[in-house]
């Protein structure tokens, strides 16, 4: 019998055996990798990150595997070690370099690092810029129109998303995955600057591209659904604001899992919610949910845990209760 004659009638033994003999020699994360078609890298059984370090991208993907663990601080390092050495393989700047330093970017905004994140946008926009096409140079458009967004500074934000969308309707067209997440950007400053009805127009122009594109279980329609929500209880309509908060929640927590920082955003706005409707231990139970995600994934000095803490106390100030918040709130925390 020839050998792979052999290695086909055996198969369904072979396999486990060699599963198993990875996991001895590598930890439970080179199995998580076989598993993950895609995933860019693996964990050994410490949470550090295994890459072949001959691979030519290493540094990347390094930055990646790290960034998946939310260590911030480590993909970070790896991103910027990555756009060095792209620029020093080929002597110039290249598309691999504008893309590892449009990562280093997402993540420093991850830190609330905006003007470190800002400065990697703009190095990456002149790269892409000459080199690049139109997808990318508007993705980059939107990075930066969102860091201007989490500055407080709307009307930039709004200009670059603008700039965004003139480019991709003209390039990719108005059905395009990534016009729709112009449209999404575009919503959320008009949401925030109180125009709520110009804000919901363009979330339901972004809705129907990403239902069909992506489809109703995707973690960017789940973020439509939620951001839907977030305008109508801006309004006041509070049931309406929860039936589309509960269409994103059950996607969130399945797709992403109940302990991922995005999750933690349903669970905080609908407690804001029940607050309203002085729903008070429904509100306090979702806040402590959202608030010790944040705690555990993003740190406690992070911006969205305080976010966390300070919506939680504005609630517990106008349930009336007569604890101190700090008390009640450590108390709670030391039942964990």
């Amino acid at each position: 019998m020839k050998f792979w004659d052999w290695v086909k009638e055996n198969l369904a033994w072979l396999i486990p055996a060699i599963i198993a003999v990875l996991t001895l020699l590598f930890g439970e994360g080179i199995w998580r990798g076989l598993k993950k078609k895609g995933q860019a890298a693996n964990t050994n059984q410490s949470g550090q990150a295994f890459i072949d370090p001959d691979k030519p991208n290493h540094s990347y993907e390094m930055g990646q595997a790290y960034y998946e663990q939310l260590k911030y601080k480590e993909a970070i390092e790896f991103f910027m070690k990555s756009a060095e050495e792209y620029e020093q393989q080929s002597g110039v700047s290249t598309l691999d370099r504008a893309r590892a330093l449009n990562s280093a970017g997402l993540v420093l905004v991850d830190r609330a690092e905006y003007e470190k994140a800002l400065e990697r946008y703009i190095e990456a926009r002149a790269i892409y810029g000459a080199k690049g096409g139109a997808k990318e140079l508007a993705s980059i458009f939107n990075n930066i129109a969102f860091v201007y967004w989490k500055q407080g500074r709307y009307d930039e934000a709004l200009r670059w998303h603008r700039k965004a969308l003139t480019m991709q309707e003209k390039k990719l067209g108005k059905k395009h995955t990534d016009t729709a997440v112009t449209y999404h950007n575009i919503a959320r400053m008009y949401d925030v600057l109180g125009e709520y009805e110009e804000a919901l127009k363009w979330y339901f122009k972004a809705l129907p591209i990403r239902e069909k594109k992506l489809g109703k279980e995707h973690p960017d329609t789940a973020w439509t659904y939620n951001n839907i929500a977030n305008v109508y209880a801006n309004q006041g309509k509070y049931e309406e604001a929860l039936k589309w908060y509960f269409m994103a929640l059950p996607i969130r927590e399945k797709v992403l899992g109940k302990e991922n920082p995005d999750t933690a955003w349903t669970y905080n706005n609908i407690a804001i919610v029940y607050g309203d409707q002085k729903k008070f231990d429904d509100a306090f139970e979702l806040y402590l949910k959202a608030y010790r995600i944040r705690l555990a994934k993003l740190g406690e000095e992070h911006p969205l845990t305080q976010q966390s803490r300070n919506n939680m106390r504005n609630t517990y100030d106008a349930s009336g209760r007569t604890q101190f918040f700090d008390e009640w709130l450590n108390e709670q925390l030391a039942d964990d």
